[in-house]
């Protein structure tokens, strides 16, 4: 115990003497010590997450937090038993093989699905990059540094969080006190994106690929970007694989504004809103509406199976065009802004999201009515699409309030940054978290 009380106070005093000496954090606009009560926030809205995965959900084989973690703990014993077992599963080479199986049999959630569920849904299994293995497989690497210590992988999860979105902020150029702060600590994102969930590293991997595309389109060290790029789009794909859905028509729409650099970016989006449209109501678009209508079919399932409450919707949709862009009102709708507080349960957390909802509501009805600035850059129909694709895919998908609040978190805290930033906010009392450089909108 004493061991992991110093590895505890070890890493975290070197993860804020790292803040005052990586140069993304030396230039970012916030002070130092903003950054440092951000780092500190961020680990203790992780440790709330782990309490109510203990207090709420006590069943650690179902409990989100847990299951990859346990599971790590099985493979980290490996590494002194058998280290040819651990190498084949750390690196997924060969790895049913018969010295694997002792470990295979003990881990609950290393296989895609378990064979119970399968039974249940007979749906097919969507997920085909095996999501649960990246999260563990990070878990199994930090156990030595940790001394098994779960606390202490909250310190380098939300390092790299933290260092992923002043690292977007930077490259975008947001001085703007009152964005940048709310883009950091928005309260669904500071939960679920600061606990040790597959959440916390899908935002972290998009900050960095949307920040250094940015850096990219700047000139700013072209070849560490498009590999920083790359990387982060292989996290993404071995995590929630459909997030590359929104990434695609984002950097997809940034690729045509840089080849067509005189055609208007309005003329543009609406080119390929109709391609897109054509290409879904054709006989080539059914695998693609096949697998969004199945991934509806499954989670519709998983809910029954879970006995969830609070959902939002029980049918499941033909994989047919029409019948998908009828549902695609509600599937927005449900993405940004449920739950509302009208259709509250007892969950103290569905409450507190509904009013951040509520908040967020606002915020758009406001941006709608003055932010009349953002049309005016020739990248905005990319973030529209980014957000649109993203929001309309997780509405689409996710029937249960509580999934809702937690996959939003890949795309809302982009949104709200957007709005606010385009917004005539001047917030003077804010600009003490932040550097003195007179440069503020």
């Amino acid at each position: 115990m004493l061991l992991q009380i110093i590895a505890f106070i070890g890493w975290l005093v070197l993860a804020i003497w790292l803040i005052g000496r990586i140069s993304t954090f030396k230039n970012s606009a916030f002070k130092k010590q903003t950054l440092w009560a951000f780092l500190l926030l961020k680990i203790a809205a992780g440790a709330a997450l782990i309490w109510i995965y203990s207090s709420i959900y006590p069943n650690r084989q179902t409990a989100d937090i847990f299951k990859f973690y346990d599971d790590a703990l099985v493979i980290n014993e490996s590494l002194t038993e058998h280290p040819a077992a651990y190498f084949r599963l750390m690196s997924g080479i060969d790895d049913s093989a018969s010295i694997c199986l002792p470990y295979l049999e003990r881990m609950h959630n290393w296989a895609p699905q378990s064979e119970r569920w399968l039974e249940y849904a007979q749906t097919r299994n969507y997920n085909y990059f095996l999501s649960n293995r990246l999260i563990t497989r990070i878990h199994v690497f930090l156990l030595p540094l940790s001394r098994g210590e779960i606390y202490t992988h909250l310190i380098f999860f939300n390092f790299i969080s933290l260092l992923s979105m002043v690292f977007f902020l930077n490259a975008f150029k947001v001085q703007n006190a009152l964005p940048a702060l709310v883009f950091v600590l928005l309260p669904s994102t500071l939960l679920w994106c600061s606990g040790l969930l597959k959440d916390s590293i899908v935002l972290s991997a998009l900050c960095f690929i949307l920040g250094g595309w940015e850096n990219y389109k700047a000139r700013k060290s072209r070849l560490a970007s498009i590999l920083l790029i790359l990387l982060c789009i292989l996290a993404v794909l071995y995590t929630k694989f459909y997030i590359l859905a929104g990434l695609a028509a984002y950097l997809g729409f940034e690729l045509l504004l840089l080849l067509l650099p005189k055609v208007k970016a309005s003329l543009l989006a609406f080119g390929i809103v109709g391609i897109a449209c054509g290409f879904a109501a054709s006989g080539a678009g059914k695998p693609v509406l096949d697998v969004l209508c199945g991934k509806r079919e499954e989670a519709l399932k998983a809910a029954v199976f879970g006995e969830a409450q609070n959902q939002v919707f029980y049918n499941p949709v033909d994989a047919d065009f029409r019948h998908v862009m009828h549902e695609l009102p509600a599937a927005l709708w449900n993405a940004f802004f449920s739950p509302m507080p009208n259709a509250v349960g007892q969950n103290v957390l569905v409450l507190l999201a509904s009013v951040e909802n509520t908040f967020l509501l606002l915020i758009l009805l406001t941006f709608v009515v003055k932010g009349r600035s953002f049309f005016r850059r020739r990248n905005s129909f990319s973030w529209v699409f980014f957000l649109l694709s993203l929001a309309f895919i997780i509405g689409f998908t996710s029937p249960v309030t509580g999934g809702l609040v937690r996959y939003k978190t890949a795309f809302i805290s982009f949104a709200v940054l957007l709005w606010l930033n385009h917004l005539p906010l001047n917030w003077r009392g804010l600009r003490l978290l932040m550097k003195n450089r007179g440069d503020y909108p």
